[in-house]
Formats: structure tokens, sequence, C-alpha cells
């Protein structure tokens, strides 16, 4: 049984490469640290976010090209065919390979497959960082900083700790900040991903619209996807910890098709949240290796989970039972911005179908729910 799902999870994945990607996290810069090198700010440094997985060049794992001292590298080292379009990643423990054409990694030894292909953007490829780091024996870090977000790879070889290297770095940081606002005037957030989002439709007569759904085992969040995917529309659906573990096959099947997968918090402190959370976190990477897209949380929790990088759903209307879908609609056309919450009863079901159609035909634009426009 557990070769079968994860025969299926590998399948699933696969599917996701010819999905458009949402990007991760608000406005944020992105640094790379190698042990104890902060890299500068370019394309080949830069990481991003891709179908909820957190990437980075190729050439960061590549002790000739990562500008890391002799004395605390990563211990490994890449290379990237471009005839063949490969890349290989290796050191002692063995030979990671990823083949562009096909889209699939695997150990160049074992023949084991890996679920996350390599992507290129610009013309560089980049590798999944945890899949990677885990292959290598590797570890990384995903830190927030005054500057923005610092994504840190360590070898056994450091001995500096991450609080330690964020306040001996700050002077480095402030300076790739500067270094990196002087050369792109137009500042773009980084860690998007390529190609750029799709145009905004600005037109006055158009509200754009997100949706996200409630997945608390109401029985009917099948159905919702069915509805969602007759008309096209793409939504973010958040599960707890348990209903991740109890939907298993509704999660991959959603990933595949192009939807986006949240976490829902309802711990009564912080605290509990925060448990529920890394809970989450390793259910959908051992399930999908996926990190979740949002959080839904209790709105007293919301700030300190934001300070933390996490982006979190802001609901600005819900699904009314007992109200009609052509109601429903007509009383969200005085929002400017809508993220609309719907939850997986069999109600909310049954009325589905009839809202998207009516909010198509309102002419609101429902939006891939990406995060940075969240």
């Amino acid at each position: 049984m557990k070769h079968a799902r994860l025969f299926r999870s590998i399948a699933f994945l696969l599917a996701l490469t010819l999905l458009p990607a949402p990007a991760h996290a608000v406005e944020q810069i992105y640094f790379t640290a190698v042990n104890i090198t902060i890299m500068p700010l370019t394309a080949d440094t830069m990481p991003v976010w891709i179908d909820g997985v957190l990437y980075v060049p190729y050439t960061v794992f590549d002790d000739h090209s990562n500008g890391a001292p002799q004395w605390m590298n990563l211990g490994a080292y890449g290379s990237y065919n471009t005839t063949k379009q490969t890349v290989s990643l290796y050191n002692r423990q063995g030979t990671m390979m990823f083949d562009l054409v096909e889209d699939t990694c695997y150990d160049l030894n074992s023949g084991r497959t890996y679920p996350s292909p390599a992507i290129t953007r610009n013309k560089i490829p980049f590798v999944p960082v945890g899949q990677v780091c885990s292959f290598l024996g590797l570890t990384y870090s995903y830190l927030t900083v005054p500057q923005g977000i610092l994504v840190r790879i360590k070898s056994s070889s450091n001995s500096l700790s991450d609080a330690d290297l964020i306040d001996t770095g700050k002077d480095t940081l402030n300076n790739r900040l500067w270094e990196y606002n002087n050369q792109n005037s137009a500042y773009t957030p980084p860690a998007t991903d390529s190609p750029p989002l799709p145009p905004e439709n600005n037109s006055p007569e158009t509200i754009p619209l997100y949706l996200g759904v409630r997945c608390e085992g109401g029985g009917s969040a099948a159905a919702l996807v069915n509805s969602f995917d007759a008309q096209s529309v793409r939504g973010l659906f958040f599960f707890s910890p348990e209903q991740l573990e109890a939907q298993d096959d509704l999660v991959r099947r959603l990933l595949a098709t192009g939807h986006s997968v949240g976490l829902l918090l309802n711990g009564g402190t912080l605290d509990e949240s925060r448990e529920q959370l890394a809970r989450g976190e390793g259910i959908l990477r051992e399930m999908a290796c996926v990190r979740p897209s949002a959080l839904l949380c209790p709105e007293d929790q919301r700030k300190p989970l934001e300070e933390e990088g996490w982006v979190c759903w802001r609901e600005t209307a819900s699904v009314r039972p007992g109200v009609s879908a052509q109601e429903q609609a007509r009383s969200l056309r005085n929002q400017e911005l809508v993220r609309l919450t719907l939850d997986d009863s069999t109600e909310t079901a049954s009325i589905t179908g009839s809202l998207l159609y009516q909010l198509k035909n309102r002419q609101f634009d429902i939006r891939i729910p990406m995060e940075t426009r969240l």
C-alpha cells in the first residue's frame, strides 16, 4: 500500500510541471547563504517558490561557483550539460541527476527517482532545496531577517548558528541589498516564478476575486473541486493536519490540477497553532514534497505568523447558507477586492457551480490564488 501511494504521489507531482506555478511570499527580498557566506543578490543566487517548493539555482550547490571558502564550503559540486540538458549535483554521498527534457530526477547510482524536477528560469536550471539537501546530507534554514528572507544551506563543517550569522552578517545583508537596489532601479520582487505573473485586468468594470475553501470534513470537498475544474477556476484549499491525512488522495488531486493547498489552524493559542503548523508542514512534505501555500488562522494570530514569513488568508466575505447564488454574487459588487471563503458542506457544494457562473457573469475576475496577490 505504501509503495502504491508513493508511485501515485510521484505521478501526480510530475504532472505539476505542466501547470502554472504560484509564487510565494509578499514583497520580500530573498537572500541565499552557504554556511557563513552570504551570496550577492543576482539571478545566479536568489531563491524562488515553484508550486510550493523552494528552489535555488543549481550553482548554489557547486563549490566552484558559490563563493564559499574552501574551509567552510558544502563539499558538493554541480555541472550543467547544455547539450544533453542535464544537471548533476554530487558529493561523497552520491550523484543526483536532473533531466530537463524528461522532467525527471534520479539517483545516478541506484536509479531511485525523486518527485521534484529541475526548472529552468531565465536559462538557469533551478533545483529543489529540500530534496537536494536531503540527498547530499546537507541541511537548510528559512530565516526572517530585517532585510527580507534568508535561505541558508549548511554542511556538517558549519559551526556558526543561524542567530550568530544574522547578527554578524547584518552589514553584509545591508550591503547586498544596497547593491541590488542600485542595480535594479525599477524594483521587482525576486521571489516569484518566471514567466511573469499573468497581466492584471484593470478594467473598472471587473473586480478581482480569490477563492478559499475550508476543508473540515464536511463531505463535499471533492464535489467543490469538480465544480471548480468544470469552470476552469482555481482555488486555495485549507486543510487541518487531520484532514490532510484523511483526504490525502484529494490533496494530491488538487496539487496535480493546479490548485493550491494551505493549512487550516485553529489552535486556542499561538503556540497550539504553531504545533499544528509544524505537523501539517511535515505531512505535506512527506506526502508531496511541497510547502503550505498559505495559512487560514484565527485573526488574533495572523500578525505574528505573517511576521514569521507566512502568507495568511484575509477573508472579505464568505458563502452564506440559505442565500441564493445570484444574491451572494450581487452582494459582493461593493468590494474592490474579494477573498471569498467557502466551506465543504453539502449545501455549499450544491450552489457552487451556479455561484461560479454568477460571479463570471457579473464580471468578477476570478484569479489563481498566487501568494504575491493574496
